[in-house]
């Protein structure tokens, strides 16, 4: 999960098409699937990607793929 300074988050599968930048003056993630996490907590994927600037990011929150895989 990006949580972005203004408070959006997006949830999403770092899936090989994902894409983390290791330059450390460009940090930007591309996440390939994007879900919804709902309220009992799973995940509805939306059907869609997002590229996040680094300078937008305020904390990431990974989870291991098997918390993903149960909850769908």
């Amino acid at each position: 999960m990006a949580t972005l300074k203004d408070g959006t988050r997006w949830q999403g599968h770092l899936s090989p098409n994902s894409f983390t930048s290791t330059d450390p003056t460009e940090r930007d993630i591309f996440i390939e699937q994007v879900y919804n996490l709902e309220d009992d907590n799973t995940w509805t994927a939306k059907g869609s990607s997002v590229l996040i600037a680094q300078g937008e990011i305020q904390t990431l929150e990974f989870w291991p793929l098997k918390s993903v895989a149960s909850s769908s």
